[in-house]
């Protein structure tokens, strides 16, 4: 359950999944007409009409998911009865609200998209909205309606995170392939800087901008995702970080950085004893990236050009210095590589001689180097 202040952007985000064939309007709630006779402006007109009635600058848009076992057979008029009880049982059923069935994932789930704004102007209780009323209508609704329940279950069987895939230009819609990427890599990884965010996001061949330093948008505080190409370039028309739904802007990334601090120090152990595995088993770079692929960790360099490592396991970005990783064992991977380059040493006399100025002995006159000076003229 996510609480915003863009109802456009929660709307768009669910028509474009319709568009692609990846979803579908299965019931509009308290719209006085079928889901099928409504138009995007009709729907996005519904939600505003109510939320202009609004005063206060709180929150005025609620955007759920409502997520399934993979192992579940469930048909629309199913789907329709849970959303209806589910609505209900949060207080939302006098709300207009639109449900959305989403088949881009392996197992079933629906969105639901809805404002919290009555005719009277005045917002429902968000707080703690998910404790309080979501939790104990997800396990009535278990109960039922005879479905798995999601208590108990391995994290395996359970629901799948997003599976996120580096997008290539030209091959996806830009907006929506940027958006998907942006939204799950803000929601789910523990960076603690700009350049940790951007660090991850290239992984994907995605890139945050803030602007160079003296432009507009850096003097602002603004933000502009692009895609990326296999030359690490910016392609395609950058997004404002404003347009996405969540509003992954600059300010909100920066408010994520304390609180990811603390939350990845309990995952630094995991990354550290990976790390020095692969460091003590590897002859050279490429081995060493095989073996920290294996745990789903990717090695990348910071703007100085120094080692970070980013686990996707676990969702966090960590310097040599916060795993505790050994100069030595950096060290000791150098020399594996050096001495895998040259079995038997590099010859430094061969090496001074390569390094030696044009060869100016006696055995050549002072004629030969008129000769030379000319042609090079």
């Amino acid at each position: 359950m996510k609480n915003g202040k863009n109802i456009r952007g929660a709307l768009s985000y669910n028509e474009a999944k319709v568009r692609a064939g990846n979803a579908e309007l299965i019931l509009a709630a308290r719209f006085g007409c079928e889901a099928t006779d409504l138009s995007f402006s009709q729907k996005l007109r519904r939600f505003t009409v109510l939320n202009d009635n609004c005063t206060r600058s709180g929150y005025n848009t609620v955007h759920i998911s409502l997520n399934f076992s993979p192992g579940e057979k469930l048909d629309t008029e199913k789907m329709q009865a849970i959303v209806l009880d589910y609505m209900q049982q949060i207080g939302f059923e006098k709300q207009p609200y639109l449900v959305y069935r989403h088949d881009d994932t392996d197992h079933p789930h629906l969105h639901i998209v809805t404002t919290p704004i009555k005719p009277n102007g005045r917002s429902m209780n968000l707080h703690n909205l998910v404790q309080r009323k979501s939790e104990p209508a997800r396990k009535s609704i278990e109960e039922t309606f005879q479905l798995i329940k999601a208590e108990g279950r391995k994290q395996s069987e359970g629901l799948k995170e997003i599976d996120l895939k580096a997008v290539q230009y030209g091959k996806a819609e830009t907006k929506q392939s940027i958006s998907q990427i942006v939204r799950t890599v803000a929601d789910t990884y523990k960076f603690t800087s700009l350049e940790e965010y951007n660090l991850i996001l290239q992984q994907f061949n995605v890139i945050a901008d803030a602007g160079k330093p003296g432009t507009r948008m850096q003097k602002y505080g603004g933000l502009q995702y692009s895609l990326m190409n296999a030359k690490g370039e910016k392609v395609g028309v950058p997004i404002k970080a404003s347009s996405i739904y969540t509003s992954p802007t600059l300010k909100r990334i920066e408010q994520k950085f304390a609180a990811n601090q603390i939350k990845k120090i309990a995952t630094l152990k995991y990354t550290a004893s990976a790390v020095q595995f692969a460091l003590t088993r590897s002859k050279n770079k490429k081995e060493l990236m095989n073996l920290l692929e294996v745990k789903k960790i990717h090695l990348a360099y910071d703007r100085n050009k120094t080692w970070v490592f980013i686990d996707h396991r676990n969702k966090t970005v960590s310097s040599v210095e916060e795993l505790g990783i050994s100069p030595k064992l950096l060290e000791s991977l150098e020399a594996r590589q050096y001495a895998e380059l040259y079995p038997g040493g590099l010859n430094l006399s061969i090496l001074t001689k390569l390094l030696e100025p044009e060869y100016g002995g006696p055995d050549l006159s002072p004629e030969f180097f008129k000769k030379k000076r000319k042609k090079k003229r």
